[in-house]
């Protein structure tokens, strides 16, 4: 025995599909901002701590110069280059330059 079927209530079915697909698709894309969000925000925090020579103070605490400043500009430019600079970047405190 067939039920009989309203063309009312299959409207009302496919409407609340389309509700639950648009709430999915919301739920979808907030989890995807959020990770986007924590991802870049979490590189731009490495990225600031290394370009103000955070990480660098915390490996070579000891890398300043007599008055207190740090040698990181310096560092920045002749760390990782194959050459030895040598000066203040050799020695103990700075590292030997991390072995050039």
């Amino acid at each position: 025995k067939v039920n009989e079927v309203n063309v009312h209530d299959t409207h009302l079915l496919s409407t609340l599909s389309l509700v639950e697909r648009d709430r999915s698709y919301k739920i979808r894309s907030a989890i995807f901002i959020s990770f986007f969000v924590t991802m870049v925000g979490g590189w731009g925090t490495v990225l600031y701590r290394q370009t103000t020579g955070v990480y660098f103070q915390q490996k070579y605490p000891g890398c300043v110069n007599s008055s207190g400043e740090s040698y990181f500009p310096l560092a920045r430019e002749e760390f990782g280059d194959d050459k030895c600079f040598g000066g203040p970047l050799n020695s103990l405190r700075c590292g030997f330059e991390q072995g050039e």
